[in-house]
């Protein structure tokens, strides 16, 4: 069966909790190692729950450091509102379906981003604004954003194995915003 009620198999990572999750009101916390989160895909996309490895909603104080993503379907790393992060000597390799993105950081504030290796189908790393997503979401959501701001990103290698996406880029959705300093990067 290729979908949840109503939500293409290949978007289901909107729908589905990340493998590791950190969910509101989280703090201080640390991963951090030589640790691998292989997501072991399905025969084929189609045959494929695709499911964030490591997904952060309004989490705060936290670091993420020398571990390897591979074998992913979706987005790699989704940090969501979140504060005061580093994310440090990250590998991510090995998309195995479209929207093999690596890191996606909506609506984050106070955010280091720095020496990781990222090889994606899709965007490589990229900041963007949301506001009421018509994409839905059910472990994070989109309508009481906080602008992107103070994040440094450098000493990466981005590299794209589809033309069309980004190694790195900014992505500014939320025009229907009442208070558009709130989706502002």
């Amino acid at each position: 069966h290729n979908s949840m009620e109503g939500v293409e198999w290949g978007h289901t990572w909107y729908e589905t909790y990340p493998l590791v999750y950190a969910g509101e009101g989280t703090e201080n916390i640390k991963i951090t190692g030589k640790g691998i989160i292989d997501m072991s895909p399905g025969p084929g996309c189609d045959q494929t729950l695709h499911m964030c490895p490591l997904g952060l909603y309004r989490v705060s104080n936290f670091e993420i450091s020398d571990i390897t993503i591979q074998n992913y379907s979706t987005y790699a790393m989704m940090p969501y509102t979140c504060n005061n992060g580093l994310i440090q000597n990250v590998t991510v390799k090995d998309y195995r379906c479209a929207n093999g993105d690596g890191i996606s950081m909506m609506n984050c504030q106070d955010m280091r981003i720095t020496g990781c290796d990222l090889t994606t189908g899709d965007d490589s790393l990229y900041i963007f604004t949301s506001y009421r997503d018509p994409r839905g979401g059910s472990w994070w959501s989109s309508d009481d954003p906080q602008p992107s701001k103070n994040i440094e990103i450098d000493h990466n290698r981005c590299y794209v194995e589809y033309l069309e996406a980004k190694g790195f880029g900014m992505i500014l959705w939320g025009a229907d915003c009442p208070d558009l300093s709130r989706v502002e990067v």
